[in-house]
């Protein structure tokens, strides 16, 4: 059984159009083959510093006595184009307290949110709810 792939964004780049499906496959067009952005594509943000699994391979040096980012004044989201994707993670992602209320407004803008979390993470809050 075949899948048709749904367009979920659409937008030009620089000298060259962007096209990205629901699957995650992202199609570039350029005439003449030249590629020159205008802005990324994708932008990696880290949202937290705290966490308390402890991974001591962890690349983003998070803890316990970590902070949060503030979520809720972040004047950049305003110049994103509709179809960039915020690549989010750093520490415990999902314990950060204005993480549902940030992705409902980067969505209204038609940014798209990709979430890293340690698997700890999420066994941690299915166990809790």
């Amino acid at each position: 059984m075949t899948r048709s792939l749904r367009q979920i964004a659409a937008y030009k780049n620089g000298s060259y159009f962007v096209q990205l499906f629901d699957d995650g496959t992202k199609i570039r067009l350029a005439p003449d083959d030249f590629f020159e952005a205008a802005f990324p594509e994708s932008i990696d943000l880290k949202i937290t510093n705290r966490c308390t699994i402890g991974c001591p391979f962890c690349h983003e040096n998070a803890g316990p006595s970590g902070s949060h980012a503030d979520l809720i004044h972040i004047p950049f989201l305003e110049t994103l184009t509709p179809g960039t994707e915020l690549a989010i993670g750093g520490g415990a992602v999902t314990g950060h307290p204005d993480l549902v209320r940030f992705l409902e407004t980067v969505g209204e803008k038609g940014v798209i949110a990709n979430i890293t979390i340690h698997e700890q993470e999420l066994l941690r809050d299915r166990a809790g709810s």
